[in-house]
């Protein structure tokens, strides 16, 4: 027998090609069920809340809280417990501090009550005063290394277009939008 058929060597061909004409359509099988399982995902109704929030305090505030606080991402998970509904409710001063600074509120005032009701699901309350807005007082803007003291009229111009483009200047309200 030859070592070498040219009749094998097609038939070796058509098995390999067979195997991975096979494998590709069980790759585009798995995809297409994949796809289903997702429609059938996206047509399943939206999770009951685990609890319902109120957000109360100036408009500016409250806008930012409803859409950015910790208890707003969570309350939406389907099985929430009350322990960690009351683990959130902890943790969610903390979270409503570091929120309302970034717009220039420092010493906010922060209440947060549940109310459970029978057979619905608990009412979280948050009620924030967020205080006086902090002010920028003086700027100094003081440069190191090689800028700092290099005579080259560019690196004068650099450092008076960062002075001059600062955006917190003297008098402003101290926000983080104008920080970054």
């Amino acid at each position: 027998t030859p070592l070498y058929s040219s009749a094998a060597s097609d038939v070796y061909k058509r098995q390999i090609l067979q195997g991975r004409l096979m494998r590709c359509a069980t790759l585009l099988l798995a995809f297409a069920l994949a796809g289903c399982q997702t429609l059938k995902n996206e047509q399943k109704p939206p999770a009951k809340p685990a609890f319902a929030l109120e957000v109360q305090g100036p408009d500016e505030v409250r806008e930012l809280l409803q859409q950015h606080m910790e208890l707003q991402r969570f309350r939406e998970f389907d099985g929430l417990r009350d322990m960690e509904i009351n683990r959130l409710i902890g943790m969610a001063p903390d979270n409503i501090r570091e929120l309302v600074a970034t717009l220039g509120y420092f010493s906010p005032d922060i209440e947060i009550e549940r109310e459970n009701r029978n057979g619905q699901i608990p009412i979280v309350r948050v009620k924030v005063q967020p205080g006086p807005l902090t002010q920028v007082s003086a700027v100094d803007i003081r440069f190191t290394g090689n800028i700092a003291d290099n005579p080259d009229p560019d690196v004068a111009r650099q450092r008076d277009t960062i002075r001059g483009n600062w955006g917190l200047t003297e008098g402003k309200t101290f926000r983080q939008d104008d920080w970054s």
